[in-house]
């Protein structure tokens, strides 16, 4: 009987330390650590168009919350490892050891292993990182810009804007889909699936300065 539970302990250690072993390699090799189309009138739009500036000037740039939680896939891979390694190890170093010996000393493996990776991940891999995890690095909110292919009514064009110090393009609508010229100045209040929604800046400026008075 003991044999036999010795036998079904160490086929659960080899089985977490197997599982833990197989996705950490996968989520290395795979390289893991991890629409507004609705036709809506031109007045409809128009209050939209409102409310995303309303929106633009009560929103700030703020920074990601960039920390990886405890209880993740990478800290629970490592406590699958930790764990399956140190019981299966006290089941053969250590003559019948007893059943909560063995499956304390795993425990403990386990989540000295989840803290470490948790440590590395937020103390390491992300601090590290933080300074280009900013939100204010990529949010275009706010960027104004050109546009630099003549946008269609309904439809879509291009506008040219700077950001970080060097000349970027990308499609986009008017917000009130209406027909914009080329080199029309305007403001993008939002970029939603690499479409960026703008405004004549013009426009913003007015409805800006309507808020003041």
């Amino acid at each position: 009987m003991l044999s036999y539970t010795v036998d079904c302990l160490s086929a659960i250690y080899l089985i977490c330390f197997g599982i833990g072993l197989v996705f950490s390699i996968g989520s290395l090799l795979m390289g893991g650590h991890s629409h507004d189309l609705s036709g809506s009138s031109s007045g409809g739009a128009h209050v939209h168009a409102l409310h995303d500036i309303q929106h633009f000037d009560h929103t700030g740039s703020s920074q990601l919350d960039n920390r990886v939680p405890f209880l993740s896939m990478n800290t629970a891979l490592a406590f699958l490892l930790g764990f399956g390694a140190a019981g299966y190890s006290v089941q053969h170093l250590l003559i019948n050891p007893a059943l909560i010996l063995s499956l304390g000393i795993a425990l403990l493996v386990g989540f000295a292993f989840a803290s470490l990776i948790y440590f590395f991940l937020n103390k390491v891999l992300i601090r590290g990182q933080s300074a280009y995890l900013k939100e204010c690095d990529f949010d275009l909110r706010g960027v104004e810009g050109v546009v630099s292919s003549s946008i269609y009514p309904h439809g879509l064009g291009e506008v040219s804007y700077i950001f970080n110090q060097s000349r970027q393009a990308l499609p986009a609508k008017d917000k009130l889909d209406r027909g914009l010229s080329k080199e029309t100045p305007i403001i993008i209040l939002a970029v939603h699936q690499g479409v960026a929604t703008v405004l004549p800046l013009e426009e913003f400026k007015q409805h800006i300065d309507q808020k003041e008075e």
